[in-house]
């Protein structure tokens, strides 16, 4: 026969795991719960901000490369111009390039031209060639 002392040990003990699993329920798991959101949220913002990051890294380093494009490139006209200096380049040559720069100026979508004044006397510089040419083909006939 079952005695008091062994009903005792048995509600004893499932008094404890009721217990146990009522403080495991109510308590630890919805904490637990609560910590593994906020860390996921701590992650996510982690996320966000190493993205962001990323981004602005990203944005920083295309700058760079177009700010060394634009030095280069400036550089390299600076190469021809002190070139086309040290070849002491005449007034027709400068007023060539000037004619050659004015036409690609032209190919652009602008609806107004602004002319220099130096291209503005190219006509006179075209009607001397033009004068130059015929009195050479006069000469060969």
């Amino acid at each position: 026969a079952i005695n008091f002392k062994s009903i005792l040990v048995i509600y004893w003990v499932l008094g404890g795991l009721i217990q146990l699993a009522t403080t495991y329920f109510i308590n630890y798991k919805p904490a637990m719960k609560k910590k593994r959101e906020v860390l996921e949220q701590e992650a996510a913002k982690e996320a966000a901000i190493l993205q962001a990051e990323a981004e602005k890294q990203s944005k920083i380093k295309i700058a760079e490369g177009d700010a060394e494009a634009v030095i280069r490139i400036q550089q390299a006209n600076a190469e021809g111009i002190r070139m086309i200096n040290e070849a002491k380049a005449t007034k027709e040559y400068l007023a060539l390039k000037s004619m050659d720069t004015f036409s690609e100026v032209s190919k652009g979508r602008a609806t107004k031209i602004i002319v220099p004044s130096e291209i503005q006397n190219l006509s006179g510089l075209l009607a001397s060639l033009k004068e130059t040419v015929d009195d050479e083909n006069i000469d060969k006939k």
